[in-house]
């Protein structure tokens, strides 16, 4: 007897839920790129290769010659080299055209503690691409002198 309302119940909970995820709002590109950029930064500071590079595209190539096999290699390799870790970015521009971005972004790096670690200040050129619903990382540059202070050059 009581299977009449409960189903009614489930029915109107389904349909609720159905008609919100066609009527929400969707981020835009511009919100999406900025929550790429955040994701970077604690990706970085989590020191997870696995999170960074969800963010590259399989087509990326950037000026010092690496594809995204190269740069793999770098990021696994300089994640585990690191104690800690600290990245404050900041998008300075942002152009968007159809399925293609450039955006500049300044970051603040420090290595080891956040206080008193070295520490290094970014401009760092992004190219990005749709691909899908997501926006990857096609090439970058402008990250280097983040690895010559890492190492103390």
């Amino acid at each position: 007897m009581r299977r009449g309302p409960v189903t009614l119940l489930v029915v109107a909970a389904l349909g609720l839920a159905a008609w919100w995820l066609l009527v929400r709002p969707r981020p835009t590109d511009e919100e999406r790129i900025y929550r790429l950029v955040a994701d970077a930064a604690r990706a970085v500071e989590m020191r997870n290769p696995s999170g960074v590079l969800r963010l590259v595209s399989e087509s990326y190539h950037d000026p010092y010659g690496n594809s995204k096999r190269t740069l793999t290699q770098q990021v696994i390799a300089g994640l585990r080299s690191i104690d800690a870790i600290t990245v404050v970015p900041e998008i300075a521009s942002l152009e968007i055209q159809g399925d293609v971005a450039t955006a500049l972004v300044r970051a603040r790096v420090r290595f080891g503690d956040a206080t008193e670690g070295r520490g290094v200040d970014l401009q760092v050129r992004l190219q990005l691409a749709r691909e899908g619903r997501v926006w990857r990382v096609t090439s970058s540059d402008g990250w280097a002198p983040a690895v010559d202070s890492y190492l103390g050059e």
